[in-house]
């Protein structure tokens, strides 16, 4: 099962071809199944006989309207209406009203789709298993393949390769317990290699466990770092606008004006989970949340 260059974006790995698209979002190709045709792919039309898709951001799901009408498109159930209507996740980003595309990142902006089939969890296709792994999207799934060589998971956004985790430590999502959850599931799987949804693939059980491990370290360092942005009593609390903002200001993101489309959900769902865990407290402030670390724990 070597790995080995096809072009200048293309690897092949365990017998499914992996391509680079806009922002080096992943799409691949095992026989007649397409996953994740994002912006600016060269989408291979030719014996294409079923799309799925991981969830509906843009980046991993606009190539596929090139297709409609010649394969069937499949993707989850919760992501159909972003996939379809690219604004309805516009507006649920920002928390309502109709949002200008300058405010949202590129990532978001994209062709809609029409989507012919829903996914849910088991076989999806002769040789392809659907498997739930919400947090980075409610609806997200990642798609295991059997092939000759062994099995691939496609893992769309459930996780990232190392090199992304260091160039961008603070990685969208919409449920940081569950994006946990998610990957210590993957972790308990029968797994030989993983196309992560940014990044390059890895094969091989030792490098499948590490890329877990890594994306597990890298989704607790995100909840650290909130963390540390909040006070310690409830006379000092924060807005969640104000937690945001000191964000943005640590990770020099201040002027760039689609900052908070991505932060937004994010800063809100490690907050959450800060109080699930117990290492955070809101106190509600003239109708306003207010977030403190009311008690550190040991690190």
């Amino acid at each position: 099962m070597v790995m080995f260059k096809l072009e200048r974006k293309c690897v092949k790995v365990a017998g499914v071809v992996v391509c680079s698209c806009k922002f080096n979002a992943n799409m691949s190709l095992y026989k007649g199944y397409l996953f994740d045709p994002g912006i600016q792919c060269s989408i291979p039309s030719k014996d294409v006989k079923v799309v799925f898709l991981t969830h509906g951001h843009m980046d991993h799901c606009s190539g596929a309207a090139l297709l409609s009408g010649r394969a069937r498109i499949y993707a989850p159930r919760h992501c159909v209406a972003f996939i379809e209507r690219p604004q309805v996740l516009h507006t649920i980003t920002m928390g309502g009203g109709a949002v200008p595309e300058n405010l949202i990142t590129p990532y978001f902006i994209g062709s809609s789709v029409f989507v012919d089939e829903l996914v849910v969890e088991g076989c999806v296709a002769d040789g392809v298993y659907a498997i739930a792994t919400p947090g980075h999207t409610p609806g997200h799934h990642s798609y295991i393949v059997e092939t000759e060589y062994g099995r691939v998971l496609i893992a769309g956004d459930l996780l990232f390769s190392s090199d992304y985790l260091e160039r961008y430590p603070l990685l969208y999502h919409m449920d940081t317990v569950a994006l946990l959850d998610s990957l210590e599931k993957i972790g308990r799987a029968d797994i030989d290699a993983i196309v992560p949804g940014h990044g390059m693939p890895v094969e091989g059980s030792r490098a499948v466990n590490n890329i877990i491990k890594e994306n597990i370290h890298a989704v607790n360092n995100m909840l650290r770092f909130v963390e540390d942005i909040l006070p310690n009593t409830q006379e000092e609390a924060l807005s969640f606008d104000e937690v945001i903002a000191e964000a943005a200001k640590r990770l020099d993101l201040s002027e760039n004006p689609r900052t908070y489309s991505v932060l937004s959900p994010t800063i809100r769902a490690l907050l959450f989970a800060l109080l699930r865990l117990g290492r955070a407290a809101l106190v509600v402030v003239n109708g306003v949340p207010r977030w403190y670390a009311e008690k550190r724990s040991c690190r």
